[in-house]
């Protein structure tokens, strides 16, 4: 059946949004009912016939309308794909089904919508700079590592009131209404900090100092809908305990370890190298993260197909649910909201995916049997496997490929920008205002959770 010879109707709605209307005379359709009819014979019963033996007119007359319109999701997909391929329409993300009408004259029309890759003239990609943001890692570094490691594993005391930094700190927070008053219609929220970790707001760490239980302070925090509007939440203390630092020893060292250092001077040596590779890599992940916004601040004057945005909030949602208790949705939990909350990152990712992939179609970059090779040894080195069969994997599997190839344009794109380099005192600060700082990052400046965010409730 030559499909590209059906009639067809193209409309350009918004955006990459396109629709195209198909209309498939009974003629067309004819061939792909009868197959239907006969795939669905084996499993129909009729009385007065053997399962499977109900002859083919008994079983249009009888189930026809069903059989067709089960076949017709199949037949769209394939009128859909044909016509994409025969009018080279390069499309973005899954075409969506309607309108299926099934007229009396036999004839079906239906529509389907469909997202097109965008067609942009990419910006310059090979002049740009970028801050090579790195902190030296000494010995008053690894004192503080040294410091954090005795605080984690530290033993709590009580006190009457918050005389240190050294404190694990539970208050309520409630929204403060237009008259100044705690808004009774808003929820109570429970906010846990450790007051070590320097993700916690040194403005609310000032106001926790000296304050016992019972005791109020007020706090104003950027709305989640626009960061210049502010929200007062008035938070009362619940409880706090005191955190008395381990005592570094050589037995304590043992412990931390399970036997594999035995002294402190050996894990001073251990954490300044651990210390020093997880510069290199907050470094490395910065500079990609600059390299990114830098092109998409290039390439921001066109519209990002819908679809492929709808796709990554799913893979969002997915990967939310994915980390829940049984890997299932809490209850009551509001899609829509989380949707809403997820869309602009996914908006970003979607047209960095587009730029990275014309960059890489630019350049003609693909994956090298030597990039396989090193692809390999990178997994065999980490797995009891043999090579041969890795490679055999590694080859086939897109993924993989893709990785390569994606690995391949955030090198040639670091070969191409020019460096100031910049050094800083803490692992956090290595990632630039607006760069969104790996958890990693954190733990290595803190090792504790240091807040919690307050959900709005306007």
């Amino acid at each position: 059946m030559l499909w590209n010879q059906v009639e067809t109707q193209f409309n350009t709605l918004h955006g990459c949004r396109s629709e195209v209307v198909v209309t498939l005379t009974p003629n067309d359709l004819e061939p792909h009912y009868k197959r239907a009819y006969r795939e669905a014979q084996p499993e129909l019963e009729v009385k007065g016939f053997r399962k499977g033996k109900v002859p083919l007119d008994v079983v249009k007359k009888r189930f026809g309308k069903r059989i067709r319109a089960n076949a017709m999701g199949d037949i769209t997909s394939e009128v859909f794909s044909n016509i994409v391929r025969t009018n080279e329409i390069k499309t973005i993300g899954r075409p969506i089904l309607s309108n299926v009408d099934e007229r009396s004259d036999g004839s079906v029309q239906f529509t389907i919508e469909y997202d097109v890759q965008p067609e942009f003239d990419l910006a310059d990609y090979k002049t740009f700079s970028v801050q090579r943001r790195s902190m030296i890692v000494n010995d008053e570094v690894v004192d503080k590592e040294v410091d954090r490691l005795l605080l984690d594993h530290g033993k709590f005391q009580e006190a009457e009131q918050i005389n240190s930094d050294n404190f694990f700190v539970t208050v309520e927070a409630r929204k403060v209404d237009e008259a100044g008053q705690p808004d009774a219609s808003a929820p109570v929220e429970e906010l846990r900090w450790f007051l070590p970790n320097p993700s916690v707001d040194p403005e609310v760490r000032a106001k926790l100092l000296n304050l016992k239980v019972g005791d109020t302070f007020e706090h104003e925090y950027p709305s989640e809908k626009d960061q210049n509007v502010k929200i007062t939440f008035i938070h009362t203390v619940k409880e706090f305990q005191e955190v008395v630092p381990a005592e570094l020893t050589n037995d304590f060292v043992e412990g931390l370890t399970n036997g594999a250092v035995h002294s402190t001077e050996e894990l001073r040596k251990q954490i300044e190298s651990q210390l020093r590779d997880s510069v290199l890599e907050h470094t490395d992940k910065s500079i990609d993260e600059q390299i990114i916004r830098t092109m998409l601040s290039r390439n921001n004057d066109w519209a990002v197909p819908q679809a492929l945005v709808d796709e990554l909030n799913r893979a969002s949602l997915k990967e939310f649910q994915d980390k829940q208790p049984d890997k299932k949705l809490p209850e009551n939990f509001d899609i829509a909201t989380f949707v809403q909350r997820v869309s602009p990152q996914s908006e970003r990712s979607a047209r960095w995916l587009l730029v990275r992939d014309a960059i890489i179609e630019k350049e003609k970059l693909e994956a090298t049997e030597a990039d396989i090779d090193e692809m390999v040894q990178q997994i065999a080195a980490g797995a009891n496997f043999d090579p041969a069969q890795i490679r055999s994997y590694v080859a086939q599997d897109e993924r993989f490929m893709a990785q390569i190839v994606n690995d391949k344009a955030m090198k040639f794109l670091r070969e191409q920008a020019s460096y100031e380099d910049v050094e800083v005192s803490s692992p956090n600060e290595i990632y630039l205002p607006g760069e969104e700082m790996p958890a990693a990052a954190a733990d290595a400046d803190a090792g504790q959770d240091g807040s919690e965010e307050l959900a709005e409730n306007d």
